[in-house]
């Protein structure tokens, strides 16, 4: 990822989506099987009781990764979590790691702080953030990543 202040000049999101995929192909390297997903539409939820962040993607990017999520063994009880803020957004690139499968699922995700705050002030008083993926149709259901550590993800100071 590039410096606090927006990197190299071109948009922010597209470079974000950029060190997805680059990150995803450093698993593919080392052998890991790697999603890179590239949500279309990125917001603050509260599902079930827990506050998250969710990543709209396609149906195409949906289904490899509920399928990784639904094998059998797979845990996903690691993450690597990539923050940096661009004017009032911060941009987090989160990899949900299965190491037992070799599995990992690189996430994107971008939110402004006015908007997600009470999510997020949650989150931290609850100690878990959720980080959704799901298609465009809700009915079609979601996949939850949960984080132990949700200022990993949150620039504590500015809330």
């Amino acid at each position: 990822m590039t410096d606090a202040d927006g990197g190299t000049g071109t948009d922010p999101w597209n470079e974000l989506l950029e060190d997805a995929r680059s990150l995803a192909e450093n698993y593919r390297e080392a052998g890991w099987e790697a999603i890179a997903v590239s949500p279309t539409d990125v917001h603050a939820v509260e599902r079930d009781g827990h506050a998250g962040l969710e990543a709209l993607v396609t149906d195409g990017e949906y289904d490899p990764v509920a399928t990784a999520v639904d094998r059998e063994g797979a845990a996903f009880d690691r993450a690597e979590v990539y923050r940096r803020r661009v004017g009032e957004r911060t941009h987090v690139l989160t990899a949900e790691v299965d190491d037992a499968t070799e599995v990992a699922v690189v996430v994107p995700l971008s939110y402004d702080l006015e908007d997600a705050r009470g999510i997020l002030e949650t989150a931290l008083e609850n100690g878990e953030l959720r980080i959704h993926v799901r298609p465009p149709a809700l009915g079609d259901g979601w996949v939850s990543f949960a984080h132990d550590e949700p200022s990993l993800f949150i620039e504590e100071d500015r809330l």
